[in-house]
């Protein structure tokens, strides 16, 4: 079997799959220093793969690349946080992305409380969060990042072995 890249593959009745989306400076709109954007929203501005993490999976590992440092306005540092609503920072806690970001730490893998191979038996809803310093979102005029969260979904249901 030929496997593509970015092809979810199934093995001993689990999928492996990744979740993308991107974020670019211009999904920012807000008036403010901080905007929480659902990761759902973003695949619709930016398909780029998988659009989420399914019911009965495991989350295996998670990351961003920066691929254009976040810039612009009188913006003094950006930040991300990638998490859900109980906890928005749990996969990506305050990863770098301003100006000069990319050349110091390009890509940057789970780094929150998140314990890798946790078990979500509903879907996982994820939200990317960004801050910054000294102005509010909307005034960026640079900056584009993707976002991953790799998955093993069960494609067997679970049974209890006595």
């Amino acid at each position: 079997m030929t496997v593509k890249h970015h092809q979810s593959i199934e093995i001993q009745g689990a999928d492996i799959g990744v979740a993308r989306c991107r974020l670019a400076f211009d999904d920012l709109t807000a008036t403010a220093a901080n905007e929480s954007i659902a990761w759902s929203a973003l695949v619709t501005a930016h398909p780029t793969g998988a659009s989420s993490v399914p019911a009965n999976a495991y989350i295996i590992g998670a990351g961003v690349n920066i691929i254009e440092d976040f810039s612009g306005g009188s913006a003094a540092t950006a930040v991300f946080d990638l998490g859900d609503a109980g906890n928005d920072d749990e996969l990506l806690a305050a990863v770098d992305c301003f100006t000069g970001a990319k050349a110091a730490a390009q890509l940057t893998v789970k780094n929150g409380a998140y314990t890798l191979g946790t078990f979500e038996a509903t879907a996982y809803v994820p939200l990317i969060d960004t801050t910054i310093t000294a102005d509010t979102v909307d005034n960026l005029t640079a900056g584009q990042a993707e976002f991953w969260i790799e998955y093993r979904a069960m494609t067997t249901d679970a049974r209890v072995l006595d």
